[in-house]
Formats: C-alpha cells, sequence, structure tokens
C-alpha cells in the first residue's frame, strides 16, 4: 500500500491490485451472511416503525429501509461540507419533495453526480415527513431519552444496523446486495440460450451492468467491480439464472415470508457456487 494526495491535498491510499482483489471477495464473502441477516432485519425494523414517538430506534428503522429501498449511500459531514456532496444522513430539507405516498430525493451525490430517488411508500412517506417537520436543515433527527433533538449521524446508522444485524455489516452493504439482486434480475430477464454466440453472452452481461450502475448512481465499470458478486455472472455463463433455481425458491418462500422471490434466488445461487 502507497499513499498520495488528491486534488483538494487530501491523504489517499493506492493499493496494491492483490490486496484490494482479497478485500473484494471478502466483501462479497460477507455479503451471502449479510443477505442471510435480512429477514431478521426487516422484522426488527418493522418493530421499530411502529413506535409512536419519533425516538432513534424509528427515525434509524426508518432510514434502513430507505437505504433498501434506494440505495442511498450513507453519507458523512466532511464530504456535505468539503464537496457539497450528499448521502441519506447529511441530506436536508431541500433535497426532499413529498407527493402524496411518494418521496422524491433530489441531491448530489458522490463526485458531483446529481442523483434522483423515488420510493412509494405510504408508512415511510409519513414517518419522514414527521421527521423533516422537526426544526433543523438535515431530514433525519431523532428524540432522544432527555426529550432533546439530535442530528442523525452516520455512525448512528451503522451502529444500528450492526445492533440488529451483526457487527461486521454497516450501510455500505446494502449496496452491494442491491447492485447484486439487480444484476440477478437483469440476466433472468434477458434470458440465457445454448445458441447465443460470446458476442451476445457479453452484450447481455454488459446490460445488465448498465442497468445496476444506472441504479446505484455509478459507472458500469465500478458497479461491476465493485457492487455486482461475481458468482451471479459466473452462474449466467453456466446457463443459470435465478428462474433455474425455482424449485428451491418455492419451498424456501414458504419459510422465508421477509424475502422476496427474487432474493433467495440469489441466495441460492451464491450458495451453491461455494459447494
Amino acid at each position: 500500500m502507497a499513499t498520495g494526495r488528491d486534488d483538494k491535498n487530501r491523504k489517499q491510499y493506492i493499493y496494491n491490485p492483490k490486496y484490494r482483489e482479497k478485500q473484494d471477495q471478502e466483501k462479497f464473502d460477507r455479503i451471502l451472511k449479510f443477505a442471510s441477516e435480512l429477514e431478521h432485519m426487516r422484522r426488527v425494523t418493522g418493530q421499530h416503525l411502529r413506535k409512536r414517538k419519533l425516538v432513534k430506534e424509528k427515525v434509524l428503522a426508518c432510514m434502513v429501509r430507505l437505504l433498501e429501498a434506494a440505495y442511498f449511500r450513507p453519507g458523512s459531514d466532511r464530504y456535505s461540507k468539503e464537496n457539497r456532496s450528499y448521502g441519506l444522513t447529511t441530506m436536508r430539507s431541500k433535497h426532499l419533495q413529498i407527493d402524496g405516498n411518494e418521496l422524491i430525493f433530489h441531491y448530489i451525490g458522490k463526485s458531483g453526480k446529481e442523483q434522483e430517488r423515488h420510493i412509494v411508500d405510504k408508512k415511510l412517506a409519513k414517518i419522514v415527513q414527521e421527521i423533516d417537520d422537526l426544526p433543523g436543515y438535515e431530514i433525519f433527527k431523532f428524540i432522544d431519552e432527555d426529550g432533546i433533538k439530535q442530528d442523525v449521524k452516520s455512525d448512528h446508522l451503522n451502529a444500528y444496523i450492526r445492533d440488529v444485524m451483526g457487527d461486521e455489516f454497516s450501510a455500505k452493504d446494502f449496496r452491494t446486495w442491491a447492485g447484486t439482486v439487480i444484476a440477478a434480475m437483469a440476466l433472468d430477464e434477458i434470458g440465457y440460450s445454448k445458441e447465443q454466440d460470446q458476442k451476445e453472452l457479453d452484450s447481455n452481461i454488459r446490460n445488465a451492468v448498465i442497468k445496476v450502475s444506472e441504479r446505484l448512481g455509478n459507472t458500469p465499470s465500478v458497479a461491476r467491480s465493485s457492487y455486482i458478486d461475481p458468482r451471479v455472472i459466473d452462474e449466467y455463463i453456466d446457463g443459470k439464472t435465478i428462474n433455474y433455481f425455482q424449485k428451491e425458491i418455492f419451498r424456501l418462500l414458504k419459510v422465508n415470508e421477509n424475502l422476496s422471490r427474487e432474493e433467495i434466488g440469489v441466495l441460492c445461487m451464491l450458495k451453491k457456487k461455494l459447494k
């Protein structure tokens, strides 16, 4: 590992390619464990969302549901101050529009990219409106045990995720899981044919990667290298999409009420590739 400075004289770490490859592999191995905690997380956040007051657990549960729905970056005070770029914890009221049951977030994200996220959810829209009505520039605040308003920080959000899902997880894992599922769904929709040649195969994979990049707000190269578990693409090359695991999905849906068909399909895919 070496160090350098960026255009703003900030210290940057330059990693050896083998080290980065190892880190990426550990991240994708972790994502399978992350996915196995999703059902528990949704059950717990569902309980916290039913709390009457805007206590920390309710607000953070709401934010986790937003992470799931729209793949936000968590954000940091430093980036919002230095770069005027925002994530979920740093977004301000000016970035939010609520139209009935629809939440619309319009903001500048990482690398100065303009981002727009739409979420249609009656319960979340109601809670976010209540939170935003509290005094302050930032959208997300909670009322602590002493009745004092506190701004939500990324540390609050990550601590909540660790408490609910396990010590190794953070807000970033939601984007990796989302990218993997979106890619698997796109490849399933495109379908696989034994008659397709390498050019068509590459084109199908490229189109799936582009779909992920559009949803996450990344470039296709970053989406593929950092947010799509390579096992999903490997399975597609082997002729297997979500639909291939239909029997197993049908069986597991009966005992996993908080997971979607597509999520279970991706879990089947990743677990099979480990064998």
